[in-house]
């Protein structure tokens, strides 16, 4: 009965989580873009290859004589660096007045392209506002002090291993310490990616977990079997969580510190040990008390899942050996967590990244020690930073572990049978591993298997028959795409496994870009042949009929048996429309139409997809 009430309860409070749904939201109040905006910059300015870029709380619409309304929402805010010669002098807090020049996220490109647009709607930013120089004013600061603290603390952090480290060794210690990735390189991010120890990367559990025991060493000199007094416990709470807003409150961070605080609160308050699979959970009924949306949050559900398979699959793991040498002993626990948290996290990962790094086991064994030691040496060079001698010789000694990590990093991602690439899976996928893995748990801990094989044998032919259905489903699949990438209208037709790419003729360069926004589309629907046609072709094969590209100056006729199927325009704002009895495409300048017989339509989407 409870179960049913606690989903309610969360699909009530999500409803009321989404600003999108309030009679007060921005873009209800204000749906023509008529008056002035104030914003409220929520985050300090962060770097992007051609922009600068900052959250947003929108408070207030005001009209064209004054009057003010105070409304909700958030935006995006970007400062376009061809439009923008300096960095803007945005802080946190910084309260500002701006025409509405907001618009709705992109949407994704091209079908199973990265979709923006969905990933922010979960963090409740809808819409986005680029402003130039002189297109904004700063009336004052509304700064929340915690946060404020926190910001401060940060830039702090970035500014003084900036000082003392290269560029390269200074992004990737900000990013061990805090979690600051805008300035890390694109290959030292995929390395880590490839071989999966992304993690030790992206601020999480461990780190919050180093601090907790550094913290328990620092108030008792011990780790093992310590029990602290009521003054330490609640200053090591305190600690945890000034560690916690320092680094953004990431969901991982947010869980952790949660976890941590509800078992010193049982260890100092209530004298009692708690289970840590129910501080766990009791961490993430708080969490998404207060955000329900961070449920759809990867982080979110990476952070919980790699905790969960440790706590489960951990004991089981080493129940039946242990090394008697107590190093090597420690060597394979940290093998068998490493295992455990991928057991728990790989069909998540498997749906949103479609890879397995098969090498995952000897980089964490290697990787997650040295950062461990690298981290620890961050928070002592930050401590002696004011010794500048001190301070030199240990940012040499943390250069030269940053290196060597970097090196195995990439040495193993080089190797070619490293990663697993091209791995598709759904929802309904990720359900049924998730129930395998379950069935198999339920073989190794119950006295009374027979259910769980039975199950566990259900659940893989559940599996094979979908994947089975699926593979038939893309051999037989015909559909047309048509789309805008990058200024350039695109059209796609697809035959079972085989694509063929129609458009205007265009660089080789430009086309590789044009190409990768089909990545995942290819991924998706086993695409296995890709046709790229620029010119005149006789016939694409589909079926017993036939398509005729037929090109001409500005439009170009796809024919189905010998009559008009669609039609791909590129023409000039004033070109005058014949009437067709087929959709029509036509790009006018950045914005894409449909028109069926004498109707023109825009496309809401950035593309138009149609199967027959």
């Amino acid at each position: 009965m409870l179960l049913p009430l606690h989903g309610l309860l969360g699909f009530w409070i999500a409803g009321f989580a989404q600003h999108t749904n309030a009679v007060d939201f921005f873009k209800t109040v204000n749906s023509d873009n008529s008056g002035l905006l104030e914003l409220r910059i929520t985050e300090p300015l962060a770097p992007k290859a051609n922009t600068w870029r900052a959250s947003a709380d929108v408070t207030a619409v005001l009209d064209s004589v004054g009057n003010k309304r105070t409304v909700s929402g958030k935006v995006l805010v970007y400062w376009p660096k061809r439009t923008n010669s300096q960095k803007p002098v945005i802080e946190y807090g910084d309260v500002l007045i701006c025409p509405d020049l907001s618009m709705p996220m992109p949407s994704a490109a091209f079908p199973d392209d990265f979709d923006f647009k969905a990933v922010m709607r979960y963090r409740n930013v809808q819409h986005q506002i680029f402003l130039s120089s002189g297109s904004f004013k700063v009336i004052g600061n509304s700064a929340n002090p915690l946060f404020h603290w926190a910001f401060i603390c940060r830039e702090w952090v970035i500014k003084t291993l900036k000082e003392q480290f290269s560029k390269n060794d200074a992004a990737l210690m900000a990013s061990l310490l805090i979690g600051y990735k805008d300035e890390m390189d694109a290959e030292s991010l995929k390395a880590f990616s490839l071989t999966g120890t992304m993690h030790v990367l992206a601020v999480s559990g461990m780190h919050v977990g180093l601090i907790y025991l550094a913290l328990i060493f620092l108030f008792t000199g011990r780790t093992k079997d310590v029990k602290v007094l009521v003054w330490q416990g609640i200053f090591i709470i305190l600690l945890l969580w000034a560690y916690a807003f320092i680094t953004g409150l990431s969901a991982s961070v947010l869980r952790a510190a949660l976890m941590f605080t509800i078992i010193e609160t049982g260890r100092i308050f209530l004298s009692r040990e708690g289970q840590t699979l129910n501080s766990v959970f009791a961490a993430a009924y708080v969490q998404l008390l207060i955000s329900p949306l961070n449920l759809i949050d990867v982080g979110f559900q990476l952070s919980y899942a790699a905790v969960i398979g440790i706590l489960l699959f951990y004991p089981l793991l080493i129940r039946r050996y242990m090394p008697a040498n107590k190093y090597l002993a420690w060597v394979y626990q940290l093998g068998m967590v490493s295992i455990a948290a991928t057991i728990g996290t790989m069909p998540v990962s498997l749906y949103f990244f479609h890879n397995f790094p098969v090498l995952f086991l000897p980089a964490n064994l290697f990787i997650v020690p040295l950062s461990s030691l690298i981290i620890f040496g961050g928070i002592a060079f930050l401590i002696i930073s004011p010794i500048a001698v001190l301070a030199k010789w240990l940012s040499v000694l943390l250069s030269l572990g940053l290196d060597l990590m970097v090196s195995f990093a990439n040495a193993l991602a080089e190797i070619k049978w490293s990663v697993i690439k091209g791995i598709n899976t759904d929802p309904l996928d990720v359900a049924l591993i998730y129930l395998i893995i379950a069935g198999l748990f339920g073989i190794a801990v119950l006295s009374n298997r027979k259910y769980a094989v039975f199950f566990t044998a259900l659940f893989v032919l559940v599996f094979s028959v979908k994947q089975t259905v699926t593979a038939l489903d893309n051999a037989n699949r015909k559909e047309l795409i048509v789309c805008e990438l990058k200024n350039h209208l695109i059209s796609v037709v697809r035959n079972g496994n085989n694509i063929s790419i129609l458009s205007n003729p265009v660089e080789a360069k430009m086309a590789d870009s044009l190409f990768g926004f089909m990545a995942n589309y290819r991924l998706k629907n086993g695409i296995k042949h890709v046709e790229w046609v620029f010119h005149s072709k006789p016939i694409i094969p589909l079926g017993s009929a036939g398509f005729y590209w037929q090109n001409k100056t500005y439009t170009s006729h796809l024919m189905l048996a010998d009559k008009p199927f669609a039609t791909i325009a590129w023409l000039p704002d004033t070109a005058a429309i014949k009437k067709l009895t087929c959709p029509v495409f036509i790009q006018y300048r950045y914005r894409r139409y449909v028109q069926q017989d004498s109707r023109m339509v825009l496309l809401r989407n950035n593309f138009f997809r149609q199967s027959f």
